[in-house]
């Protein structure tokens, strides 16, 4: 496909399927996803000197989230990566929490499959309505409905979270979630900003006490 800035029309190529669009800041929607549309995707810029810049981007395409959705019936702790399991350098990455109990006491995030202090990113406690952040802390925000957010996530932050949920009876519960981040040189805000801001809105209406920490 083909855009130009002088409002002409788009011109679209031979892999145009109709469930792409072309946004005026270069970003591209691609709907209804489906394993043929992964692998590389490269953005050619012409400039008014007649210079141009390339950017190259790889689309990973999941079954994960139809699997998960199908999970959602039962009543078991379950977190879902928002991007699903895949973020660039600099995105922010929602941990969305599903099924929290609802005699919840308090809740804990560690930066590890294992519990222990050191790994403690932070502890919500219901009754007190309180969090406390840990040594693991990063830049990111918490809800009270156990969803975790990392704003500007580095190759550091990849790895496996590990979420403690703490009921009446004083039993434990936990859940894991896995997330890598890539450097892919170039980000399409459009739409992978348009998913995040919608998670947001739906965090903010189920899930009211947040905090943001700055490190």
């Amino acid at each position: 496909m083909w855009n130009t800035t002088d409002r002409k029309p788009t011109v679209w190529g031979p892999a145009y399927s109709g469930r792409e669009t072309l946004h005026s800041d270069g970003s591209l929607l691609i709907r209804r996803v489906t394993q043929k549309d992964r692998g590389l995707y490269t953005l050619r810029i012409l400039r008014t000197d007649t210079g141009s810049e390339e950017a190259t981007a790889q689309l990973q395409v999941d079954t994960f989230l139809s699997l998960y959705c199908k999970s959602l019936t039962s009543s078991q702790l379950m977190i879902q990566p928002v991007p699903p399991r895949y973020a660039a350098e600099g995105e922010s990455v929602l941990l969305q929490v599903h099924n929290l109990p609802e005699d919840l006491q308090a809740f804990s995030w560690y930066k590890s499959e294992y519990k222990s202090p050191d790994n403690k990113i932070v502890e919500y406690t219901r009754v007190l309505n309180s969090i406390s952040w840990g040594p693991a802390h990063r830049k990111g925000m918490v809800y009270d409905n156990g969803s975790l957010i990392l704003q500007n996530v580095t190759q550091k932050d990849a790895g496996i979270y590990t979420l403690e949920v703490l009921n009446k009876y004083f039993n434990f519960e936990k859940a894991y979630v896995e997330f890598h981040v890539k450097n892919l040189g170039f980000q399409y805000p459009g739409a992978l900003g348009s998913i995040i801001l919608q998670m947001l809105a739906d965090l903010l209406l189920n899930g009211t006490a947040s905090v943001e920490n700055v490190p």
